[in-house]
């Protein structure tokens, strides 16, 4: 029987159908080779866009010339801001700047704004950040203040605010606070076999710049430091619910900018902070943070309950410089330490009790006022350690309060003032006595028992410690000795 024409070419193309199934088993092995390498083009591409992608800049312009009456103040200084982003910015912002209502000028004369994403109408959340510029012109000058929303990050920027006295610069001054509040953002790419240093792609990094322009603003310096944080998103490419999620006890600090990315430095107290690989819906983004020449106060608590502070504790500050770690302090009654400006801007932090070392952590002082840090602990050794603290402060001010008694008698007792001699012995006499504080490290003690013996061991050198200070400088003999010069005296 002979087959048609029309039936020959379905019949070949069956045979070579069949000739060609891939047999089962090879599937999966095959769609992880395709993954493999279609990943690759599609994170170049992601990347390209990003370093492609300009910042779409809202700012809304608030300004109370009302101690100062001008006409056409707001007119000019908006004038000036996108004259001097035109000619040094463009295009990495695409910037709008709206003038503030009289509602919102009222408003942000008393505070700059402090609202949330579900408070953004559609058209705001289109933009990429929105800043908000504050002017109050007042008797001496004026008060410039203005602070950043971040849409993409969801995040708001320290406020920064500075005096201006002279009219003249007034609209440069302001173009000058816009960039001081501007956070710069970046992905994270890690290097290879090296988990302390990372690669950080600039958004916009790409786009047209006049490098060669002296009035150009360097928006990314060296030794700026920089939050990693991780931005959760859909299928979609919608952010999650709580998408936003700060790599903890993390900053990143950047070297001289080259090109189209920069190296930084990874200051952390996690092992391994960003892993190994990117994965899919999940981006490391970069935040730059603002840091003023401040200090920043630390306060260590117990993991278990934040209102258990971590007093008496051992802090010791790196210094990265050097690379030598130097004693900084003992946490107060509240568990803190204060950490001042360095010759870097980040330190790492280390805390220690009896000899043993707790937790080690970045800190960039001025970024943030106060750093609170949950550390594991010993509840047990905690309560005593809170106890004993108490114990040795009140220790302390006897001591300080024996030897002020004690110098005033022998001044009275020189300048033949008997009488107030012994008015002041009588006070001495009443102070607190050693058996008072063996009473209370003897309460204490009952109460600190715990199952753990390297616990406990620490818990009984606590009050040895604390009974061996009591021997030092609560000893009976000066006290004696002083009772028998002041009877002498008495004597003639």
């Amino acid at each position: 029987m002979r087959t048609s024409s029309s039936q020959q070419p379905n019949q070949l193309a069956q045979q070579r159908n069949r000739g060609a199934a891939i047999p089962r088993c090879l599937l999966p092995a095959i769609a992880m080779v395709i993954a493999l390498f279609s990943s690759r083009p599609l994170q170049a591409a992601e990347d390209k866009f990003w370093a492609l992608s300009a910042y779409k800049i809202h700012v809304t312009l608030s300004v109370d010339a009302s101690a100062r009456p001008e006409t056409n103040l707001t007119r000019e200084v908006q004038s000036t801001i996108e004259r001097r982003v035109q000619a040094t910015l463009t295009p990495l912002w695409k910037l709008t700047i709206e003038p503030a209502s009289l509602s919102q000028r009222e408003l942000f004369k008393r505070q700059l704004p402090n609202f949330t994403w579900e408070d953004l109408s559609d058209e705001l959340k289109a933009f990429d950040k929105l800043q908000t510029l504050s002017i109050v012109a007042t008797n001496d000058g004026y008060l410039l203040r203005c602070r950043e929303y971040d849409v993409y990050a969801r995040r708001w920027g320290m406020p920064v605010e500075r005096r201006v006295y002279q009219r003249s610069m007034l609209a440069e001054e302001a173009f000058q606070l816009l960039t001081e509040a501007f956070s710069p953002l970046a992905t994270i790419e890690p290097v290879d076999d090296d988990d302390t240093r990372v690669e950080l792609v600039f958004r916009g990094s790409r786009l047209p710049r006049r490098s060669g322009d002296i009035n150009a603003v360097p928006l990314i310096a060296k030794d700026q430091v920089f939050l990693p944080v991780l931005r959760r998103t859909n299928r979609a490419g919608e952010l999650l619910a709580n998408g936003i999620v700060p790599i903890p006890w993390t900053y990143l600090v950047t070297d001289a900018p080259e090109g189209e990315s920069c190296s930084a430095t990874v200051f952390t107290g996690a092992r391994r902070p960003f892993g190994s690989r990117r994965r899919g819906s999940v981006q490391k983004l970069a935040i730059g943070l603002r840091q003023p020449d401040a200090s920043t106060d630390v306060r260590f608590y117990a993991r278990h309950s934040k209102e258990q502070p971590l007093p008496g504790y051992e802090v010791f500050l790196r210094d990265a410089v050097k690379e030598t770690s130097h004693p900084l302090g003992v946490t107060d009654a509240h568990g803190t330490v204060t950490v001042p400006p360095g010759e870097k801007p980040v330190s790492m932090l280390f805390l220690r009790s009896d000899g043993q070392l707790l937790a080690k952590i970045p800190v960039a002082p001025g970024v943030t006022p106060l750093l609170e840090a949950p550390i594991a602990d010993d509840p047990v050794r905690l309560r005593a350690t809170a106890e004993i603290t108490e114990i040795r402060e009140q220790l302390i001010d006897l001591v300080a309060r024996r030897a002020i008694y004690m110098a005033r008698i022998r001044a009275r007792i020189k300048e033949d003032r008997i009488k107030d001699a012994e008015d002041i012995m009588a006070q001495l006499n009443d102070l607190p006595s050693r058996a008072f504080f063996d009473r209370a490290i003897k309460a204490a003690q009952r109460g600190s028992s715990s199952e753990d013996a390297q616990i406990q061991q620490r818990i009984d050198k606590l009050f040895s410690d604390t009974q061996t200070l009591l021997v030092k400088f609560l000893d009976s003999r000066p006290l004696t000795e002083l009772q028998s010069e002041l009877t002498a005296a008495k004597r003639g």
